[in-house]
């Protein structure tokens, strides 16, 4: 018969090493929900559904804490668009977007020193939204 004190040892090990992955697992580390400490960006999208096949002047806006960021890298991918580029003085980029396909348009606020926000955006169809 298995003692009870190897089954007890066995079960706190497997509970720790759970612990230990999920605290130091590449998820949680690279997407800063758990071990980054540097503040999140805020990313705010004007407007944030646009038509497909029409040529959209979209505001990005990047602040932190009510703050702009300048210098923030915004990358747009999906839906037929890869662009990208940087905050002025203010936290703004304005791009123009034609959505050419009706996917999911991804897009990514980042600066080193602060963690990255992620925002989709879903292009229109006719006068409804995907």
């Amino acid at each position: 018969m298995v003692d009870s004190k190897y089954i007890l040892a066995l079960l706190l090990v497997t509970v720790a090493l759970g612990i230990a992955y999920f605290f130091l697992s590449p998820s949680n580390i690279f997407t800063g929900s758990i071990l980054d400490t540097n503040p999140q960006l805020n990313l705010t999208i004007n407007p944030s559904n646009i038509p497909m096949n029409e040529n959209s002047t979209v505001l990005f806006i990047v602040t932190q804490s009510g703050n702009p960021i300048s210098g923030a890298i915004v990358r747009v991918d999906g839906a037929g668009i890869h662009l990208s580029g940087k905050t002025n003085i203010a936290g703004q980029l304005k791009l123009n977007l034609m959505p050419t396909m009706s996917s999911k348009i991804y897009v990514v606020a980042e600066k080193e020193g602060y963690r990255d926000r992620v925002f989709i955006m879903l292009p229109k169809i006719g006068s409804g939204s995907i």
